[in-house]
C-alpha cells in the first residue's frame, strides 16, 4: 500500500476527538505509556496486572467479577487516585510523572504562574536542563544560570526530541512572545521540527491528533512570522512524520533493521536541515497562510510565500515519486 495513503487511513482512528480536554489527554497518555511499558494490550490486562485484588474469584479460581475500572482510564474519563498511583509506581517506577508531566501545565494558556521565573525549566529532565543551564560558582557555592537562546541551543533541543523538549520549547515560545522577542520565529520553527519528528510516535500512543490540535491552537501561533497565520492541521504533522520516519531508513546512516530513538532523531534532524538533499527540508517546512488582517501585505512577503509554496510542492513531488531531490530547479530559487 502507498505509504501516504496508509497514513491517511489510520489517522483519526481510535481517537475520542481531535479536540480533547487536557485532563482527558493526560489521563490517556498515562494509560498508553503504561500499556507500552508493560506490553499489555487491554484495559482488562492492565487492571489484572496492577490491581489483582479487584478481581473476585470463586473457589476454583475462576473470576466472578471485577471492577472494570481501567477502561475509564483508557477513555480519559477517570483521574487515577493517589492510592492507585502508588500501586502502579511499585511496578512502573516514575509513571506518575506522565500524568503530571510539565507539558500539561504549559499547554494551559490561562496558566500564568508557570511562566514565573525558571522553576518550570528546572522540572525538566537532566538531559534538557544540561542544554538550558550552565554551571556557575561563587566561592564554594555552586549554582546554574540560563544560557541565551541561540540557533545552536535550539538545534541541541531538537536533537533530544521527547515530551520534555516539547514542554521546554512551548515554555520558551510563551516567554519570548511575552517579551516580544525576535527569537519567537526561530523557537516556533524548532517546535515545528520536533512535532514533525515526534508525531508518529505520539500517534502510536493515541494522543497525536488532540495534542497537535492544542499546539496549533495555543502555542504555535505565538511564533508566526508577520502577516502569516496557521494553515497546517494535526493530520499534516502525522503525514509528514510518517514519511520522515520512513526516509530515515533510506539514508546511508539508517540502512539497518532497527535504530535507537536517539539515532533516528539525529538522522531526522539532518533530513530537516537538508543535509541529505533539500527536498525534505522544503517539503516539511512550516506551512502558513497569508494574513492581511494587520494591514496590506508587503510585496516581498507575498513573493517569499509563493517561493516557499513552490519549493514545498517540489519537495513533496520528490518524496512521493521516490526521486532524490538534492537541489531544487534554479527557476524556483
Amino acid at each position: 500500500m502507498d505509504f501516504a495513503s496508509s497514513t491517511r487511513n489510520y489517522v483519526g482512528q481510535d481517537y475520542p476527538s481531535w479536540n480533547e480536554s487536557l485532563r482527558s489527554l493526560r489521563i490517556r497518555y498515562w494509560y498508553e505509556t503504561l500499556r507500552q511499558r508493560t506490553a499489555l494490550s487491554t484495559a482488562y490486562q492492565l487492571e489484572q496486572y496492577f490491581e489483582p485484588e479487584s478481581f473476585v474469584r470463586d473457589a476454583d479460581g475462576s473470576i466472578q467479577h471485577y471492577k472494570n475500572k481501567w477502561i475509564r482510564y483508557e477513555q480519559g474519563r477517570h483521574l487515577p487516585q493517589a492510592s492507585l498511583l502508588k500501586k502502579v509506581e511499585e511496578k512502573a517506577p516514575d509513571s506518575t510523572r506522565e500524568l503530571c508531566h510539565p507539558l500539561w501545565s504549559v499547554l494551559e494558556a490561562e496558566n500564568k504562574r508557570v511562566m514565573r521565573g525558571d522553576a518550570f525549566l528546572r522540572q525538566l529532565t537532566p538531559v534538557v536542563q544540561d542544554v538550558l543551564f550552565k554551571p556557575a560558582q561563587t566561592g564554594m557555592l555552586g549554582y546554574s544560570t540560563r544560557v541565551p537562546i541561540t540557533p545552536l541551543l535550539l538545534e541541541k533541543l531538537e536533537r533530544r526530541a521527547c515530551l520534555d523538549v516539547l514542554a521546554c520549547l512551548a515554555w520558551l515560545l510563551r516567554e519570548a512572545a511575552g517579551k516580544r522577542s525576535p527569537d519567537t520565529t526561530r523557537i516556533g520553527h524548532a517546535l515545528h521540527n520536533v512535532l514533525t519528528i515526534m508525531a508518529l510516535e505520539l500517534h502510536a500512543l493515541k494522543i497525536a491528533l488532540p495534542l497537535l490540535r492544542l499546539f496549533i491552537d495555543r502555542i504555535l501561533p505565538l511564533g508566526l512570522p508577520p502577516h502569516h497565520r496557521m494553515w497546517m492541521i494535526p493530520s499534516d504533522y502525522v503525514h509528514a512524520s510518517g514519511h520522515l520516519n520512513r526516509i530515515v531508513y533510506q539514508t546511508p546512516k539508517g540502512r539497518r533493521q532497527t535504530l535507537a530513538w536517539v539515532t533516528r532523531v539525529k538522522i531526522m534532524q539532518q533530513l530537516l536541515q537538508g543535509k541529505f538533499g533539500f527536498d525534505v527540508r522544503y517539503a516539511m517546512s512550516p506551512q502558513f497562510e497569508l494574513d492581511d488582517s494587520a494591514g496590506e501585505i508587503p510585496v516581498e512577503v507575498i513573493k517569499s510565500h509563493e517561493r516557499a509554496s513552490n519549493l514545498r510542492e517540489w519537495g513533496w513531488e520528490c518524496i512521493q515519486t521516490g526521486k532524490q531531490g538534492r537541489l531544487p530547479p534554479s527557476d524556483l530559487l
